[in-house]
């Protein structure tokens, strides 16, 4: 970095890499030479009481004792839904969330819309810049931010993965399919922007 000076700051217990199979930063050759001096925080802030405090230290480590799982069942409970928004459930792996959604996909007695990405630039967009927007798509493709096919169904519940802040959404938005529109295509702007077309129907 031309011997800018950083100060790195995480919790590596809170979630593995966001590319499948990869390595923990921690785990790189160059770990030990980037980051030569390591401070570990000890004190709690964000929780006061020290039984919820003891408890979520024990679970961070991959444990759960049966104290601690008593105490968290104390929480537990039937929660209302919110406009047919069904309460969102939490995974460790992302595995586990598409064999949720998949299931989840198939109990709903509708029928399928598959969503098709297509990945083109303009012509007139130069070749260089063509060749660096390309990896960007391949790459959040294998990440799994953007599948090349996206089935849907009315009444799927879904998930927004990226804020849309002139529609005030944000990330982790959820709602409900209620319809599909058919557009006659996309197209990219110069913005680097998708935008779709109007309807045909």
């Amino acid at each position: 970095f031309g011997g800018i000076q950083l100060v790195i700051c995480g919790d590596f217990f809170q979630l593995p890499p966001v590319k499948r199979n990869e390595k923990y930063a921690f785990e790189a050759d160059s770990w030990s030479t980037c980051v030569p001096q390591t401070i570990e925080l000890r004190k709690v802030y964000r929780q006061k009481e020290l039984d919820f405090v003891d408890c979520l230290n024990e679970i961070r480590h991959g444990v759960c004792s049966i104290e601690h799982f008593r105490f968290l069942s104390q929480a537990n409970r039937q929660l209302e839904t919110i406009d047919d928004v069904l309460p969102t459930r939490l995974y460790c792996t992302n595995r586990s969330v598409d064999a949720e959604n998949e299931r989840e996909l198939n109990s709903i007695d509708q029928p399928k819309i598959e969503f098709i990405s297509i990945e083109r630039t303009k012509e007139s967009i130069e070749a260089g810049r063509r060749n660096v927007l390309y990896p960007i798509v391949k790459n959040a493709q294998k990440i799994g931010l953007v599948p090349p096919t996206l089935t849907l169904k009315v009444g799927a519940q879904v998930m927004l993965l990226r804020n849309m802040p002139s529609q005030s959404l944000v990330n982790g938005s959820r709602g409900v399919v209620t319809g599909s529109v058919r557009f006659t295509f996309t197209e990219f702007e110069e913005k680097k922007k998708l935008f779709a077309k109007y309807p045909t129907s």
